[in-house]
């Protein structure tokens, strides 16, 4: 639990249908004008060609740098578009562009843990009526 006088809650988006999902059930069952909402972003490490596709047999040095700028490209985007939406319903936020050394669960954890998150709200990608929560006081 957080420390502050403020409810914490960290959101993570990921341009997907399910995460803007998420941040509409966010937006309209929990937020509270006094909560601080932490949007968060985990950009997932690109896969890079083992080999240059416009060169074989050479070092992919432009593909990677493509795959990084198209990487972050698509992160400024969906950061301006649920900056727009907070800044249209009111709502204060920060928002964090994560890039996790290892997988982006937990990645999600580490910056919960960081930013002392009270609730992460993640949208579902699965097709089963039921999921198992798993609810942690640390």
């Amino acid at each position: 639990m957080a420390t502050g006088a403020s409810f914490v809650t960290m959101l993570c988006v990921d341009g997907s249908e399910h995460s803007e999902q998420a941040f509409n059930y966010y937006t309209s069952y929990i937020h509270k004008s006094d909560n601080k909402l932490i949007i968060l972003h985990v950009a997932g490490t690109p896969a890079v060609p083992a080999l240059a596709i416009s060169a074989p047999l050479s070092v992919p040095i432009e593909d990677l740098k493509r795959i990084t700028e198209d990487n972050v490209h698509k992160s400024e985007v969906i950061a301006e578009r649920y900056s727009s939406i907070c800044k249209h319903l009111g709502i204060q936020h920060q928002y964090a562009i994560h890039h996790p050394n290892g997988r982006v669960g937990e990645a999600i954890v580490d910056e919960a843990k960081k930013r002392d998150a009270d609730l992460v709200v993640i949208g579902s990608r699965s097709q089963r009526l039921s999921r198992t929560f798993y609810l942690s006081e640390d």
